[in-house]
């Protein structure tokens, strides 16, 4: 799952250095591939497959360093351009997160640990090898240690990067609870009501009639909408879209059609 997602914070971190238009366009191109893929592996894996409206960009030697530990050799004539960085293991516990790296170049002066994610950069003191983690961090999130409290480049970093996988609570920055596999349509956490209403704009050559059906009870609705189309070949198309509701108010929401 992890890598996936490093996989697209390495496109969006290099896409910038990249002058030709050609070569954006299939930058940008893997880049979605890459994304879906990190999104299906946390679904499958019953992990919120959504971080944030934001993808947390990376710098090549991040990404070196966080590939390198599966490289086995490169070829002979390649040229090693961005050297790793020094091992980051980080241990979560609670709302803590444990730093364990080889500071022996830290030479006594203060550390601090950068968390990332999207385009936020948090900067944490390190006591003792602990720093807090950031309020309202929830998915995937990068995080190393810095020499400087403000500045995370190649001149700064001390360790890592290495990942954080926090759960996503029920509410947290307004996203779905990680209970996955993902199996609804849809959920949200409104009250139902008895009532639906269906409406859609059709084209001037079609001619259109939608029928809405409610239950009596306050925890189902059901709406179907029916399109008929006037041209010489006649089709009928139908969507039953069915709302429930669950005693702690959740709404799972269903969609079928038929032609």
């Amino acid at each position: 799952m992890r890598y996936p997602v490093a996989g697209t914070s390495a496109y969006v971190g290099s896409i910038a250095n990249i002058s030709n238009s050609t070569l954006q366009t299939w930058a940008a191109s893997i880049l979605a591939s890459n994304a879906r893929t990190a999104a299906y592996t946390a679904s499958v894996n019953g992990n919120q497959p959504f971080n944030g409206p934001f993808e947390t960009p990376l710098s090549p030697q991040e990404v070196t360093t966080l590939s390198s530990p599966y490289v086995v050799s490169c070829p002979p004539n390649s040229t090693n351009i961005y050297q790793p960085g020094r091992n980051l293991t980080i241990a979560q516990s609670g709302n803590d997160a444990q730093f364990i790296f080889d500071n022996s170049s830290a030479g006594g002066q203060p550390l601090f640990a950068v968390f990332h994610q999207g385009l936020r950069q948090t900067f944490v003191p390190i006591d003792n090898g602990v720093a807090p983690i950031p309020a309202n961090s929830s998915g995937i999130i990068f995080a190393e240690v810095t020499n400087s409290s403000t500045i995370a480049d190649q001149n700064t970093i001390v360790a890592g990067p290495s990942f954080l996988n926090i759960p996503v609570a029920n509410g947290t920055n307004g996203t779905v609870p990680a209970t996955g596999p993902f199996t609804t349509i849809a959920t949200s956490a409104a009250t139902m009501t008895p009532t639906a209403s269906a409406s859609s704009s059709v084209a001037p050559t079609s001619e259109q009639s939608t029928s809405v059906e409610t239950t009596t009870s306050t925890q189902e609705s059901t709406v179907v909408v029916t399109a008929t189309s006037s041209q010489e070949s006649p089709q009928q198309s139908t969507v039953v879209v069915t709302a429930t509701s669950s005693p702690e108010g959740t709404v799972v929401v269903t969609a079928t059609a038929s032609v």
